[in-house]
């Protein structure tokens, strides 16, 4: 009976770390999808180069502010990153 307590607390005690590595790899899904969203609604001009750099420059800066800044003020950060990223890629 106590291993199947002590398994329950496993799977029931949530983990920061564990939590943020088992969903570090949605940020690239995410990244696709806003590339996807940004592009078509706007009509934007855009290549396989700038896709990909997009892509790997926005997941690789939303995997650094997870892990360093803290929960709300790493998504204001993500969206303005993004904005002029945007505004650099196109200009």
């Amino acid at each position: 009976m106590d291993m199947l307590s002590s398994i329950w607390n496993l799977l029931v005690t949530e983990d920061e770390l564990l939590t943020k590595i088992v969903t570090a790899p949605t940020v690239i899904v995410e990244a696709w999808l806003a590339y996807l969203l940004i592009f078509y609604t706007f009509k934007l001009p855009y290549s396989h180069k700038t896709k990909k750099t997009y892509i790997l420059f926005l997941s690789s800066i939303s995997l650094i502010t997870e892990f360093l800044i803290p929960e709300p003020y790493n998504a204001f950060l993500n969206y303005l990153i993004i904005f002029l990223f945007i505004k650099l890629l196109f200009k």
